[in-house]
C-alpha cells in the first residue's frame, strides 16, 4: 500500500465538483451546489497542500499530513482547525473520520478514470444522538487547461 502523500499528490490540481447535500434529514430535500477547487502543493513551509474554492462559499484551507492524520487549518463547516484520522481503502479510495462541534463525519474519496475524476461522499452525524445529520454526494471533474 502506498503512503498517503502518494494518494494526496494525486489529487493535485483543478477540479470542479458538482454537489448534491441532504441538509435536513426529516425532509430528505436535496441541495445542488457547483463548487471550483485547486488542490496545490503550499507555498507555506508549515503545510503540505493548500486547497482554494469558490462556489456558494470560497476560501483557503492548508492540509498537512502526519502519519494516519490529515490535520486543516479550518474545517468545512467550521473556523477552527481539524484533524482527521485517515483510512486507506484501496489504491485509490481513502476514508477520512473527523469530529468536531458535536459531530463526527466519515468522508470518502475514490479516483476513477486515470485519476481524471473523483467520487466522494460525505455522512455527518449528530455525536449526542447519533443519528445521521448531513449527506453529501460529489461528482468532481479535474479541469485539463
Amino acid at each position: 500500500m502506498t503512503s498517503f502523500n502518494e494518494w494526496f499528490d494525486r489529487c493535485v490540481g483543478d477540479w470542479t465538483s458538482q454537489r448534491r447535500y441532504i441538509f435536513n434529514m426529516k425532509s430528505k430535500k436535496p441541495t445542488n451546489l457547483t463548487t471550483d477547487f485547486s488542490i496545490l502543493e503550499s507555498d507555506k513551509t508549515d503545510w503540505d497542500y493548500s486547497v482554494i474554492w469558490t462556489g456558494q462559499t470560497k476560501g483557503t484551507m492548508y492540509l498537512k499530513l502526519e502519519g494516519e492524520y490529515l490535520h486543516r487549518d479550518v474545517g468545512y463547516f467550521t473556523d477552527e482547525p481539524t484533524s482527521s484520522l485517515l483510512h486507506r481503502v484501496d489504491h485509490d479510495t481513502v476514508a477520512f473520520y473527523t469530529k468536531y462541534d458535536g459531530m463526527r463525519f466519515r468522508e470518502e474519496i475514490r479516483f476513477c478514470h486515470s485519476d481524471s475524476l473523483r467520487l466522494r461522499q460525505t455522512i455527518g452525524y449528530n455525536l449526542e444522538t447519533g443519528k445521521p445529520t448531513l449527506v453529501g454526494q460529489y461528482y468532481e471533474e479535474r479541469i485539463i487547461r
